[in-house]
């Protein structure tokens, strides 16, 4: 890599329909859904995502942590080609320095190579990991989004089976098929909610726990000695004369 702060392009979130970790198996349903018709028709007109708004507080954005791992990971390649360039810039220049703290130069760009890599080595590894939260955070969201969804419809079809009911009632027979099935779809309501705020709870254990993650990425870094400090920058020896 010639330049590697190339590599230091915005980032982005992950390819859905190219990464296997953010497969979504609940997408198959949007298919029997109403409301999830109604929904990307105004997606569509407006460009406003009702759904990923009302859920993404809930169990959080995952395109966010998912761009923010892309961050690091090319970050980590920046250092790691700043790292190998010093690695390579340090060699040609102990094989033509001999004298005039040469061999505090070589030490000093061995080391500041090396720390480089380390913290590449770490930054890589945190976002990978930042990735993986992004797609357990995606699960979730497509589990909700479902489940909110499945909410919608059942809530009109209870009002449908309720308004059939109240339109049949002088046939008795009619009446009691409508207002049985349209409680039948409320109590389906309540057991959805239930399932609801159980995804949540569970959104949060995860992100609670990659919590944990990131502290020990933290002390990890933190224990990787800091590239030194030069006081003036470098100048070689041919250049002072």
């Amino acid at each position: 890599m010639d330049d590697p702060t190339l590599v230091l392009t915005r980032p982005v979130k992950a390819d859905v329909s190219a990464d296997a970790r953010f497969f979504s198996p609940t997408s198959i349903f949007d298919y029997l859904s109403i409301s999830s018709g109604i929904f990307a028709l105004i997606k569509e007109l407006t460009g406003v995502d009702i759904v990923g708004e009302l859920i993404s507080p809930f169990v959080g954005h995952w395109d966010r942590v998912s761009e923010y791992g892309d961050a690091l990971t090319k970050l980590a390649r920046c250092l790691e080609g700043v790292s190998g360039g010093m690695a390579n810039a340090g060699v040609r220049l102990d094989a033509q320095w001999d004298g005039n703290a040469a061999d505090a130069a070589h030490v000093y760009f061995t080391t500041a190579g090396t720390s480089l890599r380390l913290h590449a080595q770490a930054l890589a590894a945190a976002g990978e990991k930042y990735q993986e939260l992004a797609s357990a955070v995606y699960q979730h969201h497509e589990a909700a989004a479902h489940l909110l969804k499945e909410a919608i419809d059942t809530a009109m079809e209870a009002m449908i089976w309720a308004t059939l009911g109240a339109i049949t009632a002088k046939t008795v027979v009619g009446g009691a098929v409508g207002f049985a099935m349209a409680s039948a779809k409320v109590v389906h309501l309540l057991h959805v909610i239930d399932r609801w705020k159980a995804l949540v709870v569970l959104a949060f254990s995860v992100a609670q726990g990659f919590v944990g993650v990131l502290y020990g990425f933290t002390r990890h870094v933190r224990s990787i000695e800091p590239i030194a400090v030069v006081s003036e920058p470098y100048r070689h020896p041919s250049e002072r004369c």
